[in-house]
């Protein structure tokens, strides 16, 4: 019950934010990370506030380094530790919810810890690219697949 109410306020504020985000027009920028495993599979994760399967990421501070957001948010949402160089995969333009958003994709060979999910994140797993699950979001997907060698890469997120 308790959960069902947090992701039914979570919804209530996503919505309230997304119309104030359209009247300001805000430029916001964010970051994303693909981790791998030894088994070169993707982990992915679903939010308790929004649908689909995405990679792990959010919302960069001020005065806060892209690479130390995406550290910081992989350990916020699942308690993973990232090590070592993180490679930028690219900056993607993401012009949606009425905000020009840009987004930083990180890979992530090197990690560790056991994977907690929390209040934010429903479920936590990882799939091979060849196996994603229903639900994967088609951003999510086209990442993914430029990073395969699948598909020829854009800049739009």
């Amino acid at each position: 019950m308790r959960q069902t109410l947090i992701r039914f306020v979570m919804r209530l504020v996503r919505r309230a934010h997304g119309g104030w985000t359209r009247l300001k027009r805000p430029v916001t920028l964010g970051v994303k990370a693909a981790i791998y495993d030894e088994e070169d599979r993707v982990l992915l994760v679903k939010h308790s506030y929004v649908g689909g399967w995405h990679l792990p990421g959010g919302g960069v501070g001020r005065d806060e380094r892209l690479v130390d957001a995406a550290r910081r948010e992989v350990m916020e949402e699942l308690g993973l530790t990232l090590r070592g160089e993180l490679p930028m995969v690219g900056v993607y333009f993401a012009p949606h919810q009425g905000k020009s958003d840009h987004i930083a994709l990180f890979r992530v060979a090197a990690w560790e810890g056991d994977i907690q999910t929390n209040w934010e994140i429903a479920e936590a797993a990882f799939f091979h690219l060849h196996d994603l699950p229903d639900g994967t979001t088609a951003a999510t997907k086209r990442r993914l697949e430029e990073m395969g060698g699948i598909r020829a890469i854009s800049d739009k997120w």
